[in-house]
């Protein structure tokens, strides 16, 4: 795994362009950090005056971890626990996993707390819930695919993957500091080979969803390693009225025709 953090990017999100931040950076394997490291960045007046961190770095642990994966944590703090961070939602990173006689895969990864669409998910529907629309199991073609589940939080987390026609998979308990794999190729029933539909994913608190596509044969064989989206609670509609209204404004705007208002 290779991650470069976009760290001249961080300086956007001070309130002056100056700070004192620390980079920590942790590697989590069943409930343990395995590894953990520190990379100070001094701002100053919207520049990096301190030295550029090298990347981060992991080599592959699957001989000694077994079937259980582990994850990268990264916490962005100010050194000295002034708030001079005004923008908590930090720039997009994403780590590049490669090995020889394998297909390269990307990922980004979420935020652990405050995600607005996770936060206004669960206010509307009182529950965690997220989905992969597109879903294929074929033996013949070798096609599988998986569920991961990354839980950073202090206590056990339960999760219910359901596919379409009412298959659904045992619930699967993700106990905290850890990662497990959801195998959809289970749900398919004896004697089936293939299998094309979508799942839903439920759980009892927050976690961070990731959908692999694999190898059935080989599961370290990835072809495919992307984050899933949560149910969003936007309004789909708006009234008639307030829609005409606006098209209206854009039809005028278009023609120099600006509307302004009156108090």
């Amino acid at each position: 795994m290779h991650l470069e953090p976009p760290y001249f990017a961080y300086v956007k999100a001070l309130v002056d362009g100056s700070a004192d931040l620390n980079c920590i950076s942790r590697i989590w394997h069943e409930g343990e950090v395995v590894l953990e490291s520190s990379e100070p960045l001094v701002f100053d007046k919207g520049r990096l005056v301190s030295a550029l961190p090298k990347p981060i770095i992991w080599h592959d642990h699957s001989e000694t971890w077994g079937h259980h994966p582990g994850y990268l944590e990264l916490d962005v703090q100010t050194s000295d626990g002034k708030t001079t961070v005004a923008d908590y939602i930090g720039p997009v990173a994403y780590a590049t996993y490669y090995a020889p006689n394998r297909k390269a895969v990307f990922a980004d990864g979420p935020m652990k707390y405050a995600s607005p669409p996770t936060i206004a998910q669960i206010a509307e529907y009182g529950q965690f819930v997220e989905g992969q629309a597109i879903v294929r199991i074929d033996h013949k073609r070798d096609f599988g695919e998986s569920i991961a589940l990354v839980n950073p939080y202090r206590r056990p987390i339960l999760s219910t993957l359901a596919g379409n026609g009412g298959r659904t998979l045992p619930r699967l308990k993700i106990p905290p500091f850890s990662c497990r794999l959801m195998r959809i190729a289970d749900l398919l029933e004896d004697g089936e080979a293939e299998w094309v539909g979508h799942v839903q994913i439920t759980a009892t608190n927050r976690v961070i969803l990731y959908d692999v596509k694999h190898s059935l044969d080989d599961p370290t064989l990835l072809s495919h390693y992307e984050h899933l989206d949560p149910y969003r609670a936007d309004p789909t509609h708006m009234p008639a009225f307030k829609w005409l209204r606006i098209e209206v404004g854009r039809f005028l705007a278009r023609r120099g025709i600006h509307l302004r208002p009156t108090y």
